[in-house]
């Protein structure tokens, strides 16, 4: 009987733990989505409404900078040296195999 109640109570414990940590797991171990309109406000350090490749870039340097002032003339659809918020949050096409 002593065996019996010990079981139980290990039982009950193990699965206390682990649901507990399940659920942590869950709440902690999905990744937040980030809110396009802050992103782009926080970069908006003037808060026309466009992002300027100096804002984009902000304080990074060397090779990071460089890398960074690519991403924004691939955001930069239009060419105009702005990344608007529709450009920001605009979804690039896929290439489709055989399209180079």
């Amino acid at each position: 009987m002593r065996r019996l109640v010990t079981g139980i109570v290990v039982c009950v414990v193990v699965l206390g733990v682990v649901g507990s940590s399940l659920a942590k797991g869950d709440a902690e171990g999905k990744k937040k989505k980030k809110d396009p309109d802050a992103a782009f406000n926080k970069r908006d350090a003037n808060g026309d409404g466009r992002i300027s490749v100096e804002e984009f870039v902000g304080k990074k340097e060397g090779d990071r900078a460089e890398k960074m002032k690519a991403a924004f003339q691939k955001k930069d659809k239009d060419n105009d040296g702005f990344v608007t918020k529709d450009e920001m949050t605009a979804k690039g096409k896929k290439k489709k195999k055989g399209d180079e």
